[in-house]
């Protein structure tokens, strides 16, 4: 193996005069190589990376000896960027070794610049006895004809300081970055990182890095951070990608990795250069909120489950609510029906009175052959029929449970209609006046509500006068402007009135502004459900109206309905043809008459007997259902709706008729 000079290995001076021959002209080769630019200097340092096998000291005049050289002058003429020296000498000669080489051959190199540079400098007596001894290392020192090459140096001395202020500030750049950053060699082995990278992950040194920098990739990213690093290194593919690097505690962080190919001159790969982002945060953010969404979604999910289960009680609640209200209106009808009883009846009496009576005196005029005064008796009894069967009418329109009908009509009409019932209804004690206006125009409403609502009122007034009293059904044309309007709080428009006053106790004003409220009522318990004010509130509102209540303790009450206006001609009621002017049958048709009702079944077969009609009777549901499926010809039903043994008017027709 071959071996430094004696005298330098010895501690002997530098310059001394006895030094072999061999050893100057080692010597003089290597002074006599030029100092390598940038380019050729990288080749070099990736060259001695790739050293197969460290050696201890280079042989003799061989291209690993002069890389070395060249390699070394880095290390002296700019200190400031010999790292990249450093790892490479490293590689290719061994650590144990790195320290003597730079020192021979940086000593080496050193006397060549400062007698390049220093023309003055005063030689040691020995280094002059050893010049004396070769005079081609003293012409190579001391010779003028030097100057171009002395200059030459000095411009590569300048070269160098620029590259090496350049690499000083590439190096603090770098120590700026928070990213990890190093450099793979095509052997696959990292030749430079930054400090992050070591105080990451701990690994201290290169030759901790070294072919050990794979370990600090989690082991489940290992397989594809391999293949991305051979693909990068041979066919110079850029990498990007998400990994896991392992901190000196062991813990693992998320990085974004990016890899990108270094090309020499000739376009061949030497390195690949790696960086890496720390995305923790971000990667922990991102499974937060994409748990967070998750739990969202499940909330939404089962929030959305349970709108949809109350969703579907609200309407079981509405459904059934309607249900309650549709009884607790109809209880209120009949609450009304049994204010009206104690009156009704007392008329039904005297109505019966008349009819019975007529028929009595009718027979007996028969009985006597007296028939010049009979048809005055018939006539009475007819006309109380009326009267009896106008009362009756009314009732069943009142007491009824059906839906709201609504039509234009005219509301005189239909007060007029009712007087009769509602002076009965209040009583003798209580004046009923009327004032209502000639040109009323026509509303649109449901007219049994209407009158129900009317009925209502009147009977509000009557408990409020037990004394006795006044009682005021008016109507009127009202055009309410803008400004009434917000007076009244109502909407501009043009209304129907429908006003009823008394002269009672009046309300005082708690009890007025409670007056709509559902149940609320003054009377004792028993005697009023505190819903009718309610329903009236409900159908004037349904109706696109307003109801308002004007009361003083002591001057009585009035409530007035604003009902809106109706162009047009109102619907009217078509009265039932007499029997004179009813249609007589054709071609022996047949008729099915279906009633419990002996006298009535009676009546109405004989009618339609007089019209030309057979008529076929049945006494229920059942009997008169067997006759219709039976074959026989009917070309019309007439039945009671209420029938015994489990069988009602509608469902013959409906069963008779199944499509």
């Amino acid at each position: 193996m071959h071996r430094p000079p004696r005298r330098l290995s010895d501690g002997r001076p530098a310059g001394d005069a006895a030094a072999p021959a061999e050893t100057v002209a080692e010597v003089l080769s290597l002074l006599q190589r030029p100092v390598p630019d940038s380019a050729a200097f990288d080749q070099t340092v990736s060259r001695l990376l790739d050293h197969p096998v460290p050696e201890e000291i280079p042989a003799p005049a061989t291209s690993f000896e002069y890389e070395l050289f060249d390699v070394l002058t880095i290390l002296f003429l700019a200190p400031l960027a010999s790292g990249h020296a450093r790892e490479a000498i490293r590689a290719a000669a061994g650590e144990t070794n790195f320290e003597y080489l730079v020192a021979y051959l940086a000593f080496i190199r050193a006397a060549h610049y400062w007698t390049e540079t220093h023309p003055d400098i005063e030689y040691e007596p020995d280094v002059l006895q050893l010049m004396e001894r070769h005079e081609e290392l003293a012409r190579l020192l001391l010779d003028p004809a030097d100057a171009d090459q002395t200059r030459g140096a000095s411009e590569r001395t300048t070269v160098l300081t620029a590259l090496s202020e350049s690499e000083e500030r590439f190096r603090l750049v770098v120590d700026l970055v928070p990213d990890l950053l190093w450099r793979i060699a095509s052997s696959a082995t990292v030749v430079w990182c930054n400090h992050r990278w070591r105080d990451y992950t701990g690994q201290a040194s290169l030759g901790d890095t070294g072919q050990k920098w794979m370990d600090a990739i989690h082991p489940e990213g290992r397989d594809e951070m391999s293949r991305a690093l051979e693909d990068g290194l041979n066919v110079g593919s850029r990498y990007r990608q998400e990994h896991r690097i392992r901190r000196h505690d062991g813990a693992f962080r998320w990085f974004l990795l990016r890899g990108e190919p270094v090309r020499d001159q000739a376009g061949r790969i030497v390195e690949w250069f790696a960086a890496a982002t720390d995305i923790h945060q971000q990667k922990c953010a991102a499974a937060a909120l994409q748990e967070s969404n998750r739990l969202l979604e499940s909330r939404v999910t089962e929030r959305t489950s349970e709108l949809s289960d109350a969703l579907h009680a609200l309407k079981a609640e509405t459904a059934n609510r309607a249900r309650v209200e549709e009884f607790l209106r109809q209880a209120q009808k009949m609450e009304a029906i049994g204010q009206l009883t104690g009156g009704l009846a007392h008329d039904f009496n005297n109505i019966l009175t008349g009819i019975k009576g007529s028929l009595e005196l009718l027979l007996l005029r028969l009985s006597q052959g007296r028939l010049s005064e009979l048809d005055r008796y018939i006539k009475t009894a007819s006309a109380a029929a009326d009267r009896a069967a106008s009362l009756t009418q009314r009732l069943l329109a009142f007491a009824r449970h059906q839906t709201l009908d609504a039509k234009a009509i005219r509301a005189n009409d239909r007060i007029s209609g009712m007087e009769d019932l509602i002076r009965r209804t209040i009583g003798p004690s209580i004046t009923l006046k009327t004032a209502l206006e000639p040109d009323l125009w026509s509303s649109f409403c449901d007219p049994n509500q209407l009158e129900n609502a009317i009925v209502n009122l009147c009977i509000n007034a009557r408990d409020a006068m037990p004394g006795g009293g006044t009682l005021i059904i008016e109507t009127a044309n009202q055009t309410i402007n803008k400004s009434a309007a917000r007076e009244q709080r109502i909407t501009p428009g043009s209304y129907v009135l429908i006003a009823v006053a008394d002269t009672g106790a009046g309300m005082t004003p708690e009890v007025k502004g409670r007056a709509f409220d559902p149940f609320f009522t003054t009377k004792p318990l028993g005697q009023g459900t505190g819903l009718g004010l309610s329903m009236i509130y409900g159908f004037v509102r349904q109706s696109g109206g307003e109801v308002r209540i004007e009361s003083e303790v002591g001057h009585g009450t009035k409530v007035s309905i604003y009902l809106p206006r109706r162009v047009g001609v109102p619907d009217v009621d078509t009265p039932s043809p007499g029997l004179d002017n009813a249609p007589h049958a054709e071609r022996c048709q047949s008729v099915l008459v279906i009633d419990d009702e002996p006298s009535a079944r009676m009546l109405i077969a004989e009618v339609l007997s007089e019209l030309g009609y057979e008529a076929i009777e049945a006494i229920d549901g059942p009997s008169g259902l067997a006759i219709l499926l039976s074959g026989a010809r009917i070309d019309l039903l007439i039945s009671d709706v209420a029938l015994p043994n489990g069988m009602n008017g509608r469902q013959v027709a409906e069963a008779s008729c199944p499509g």
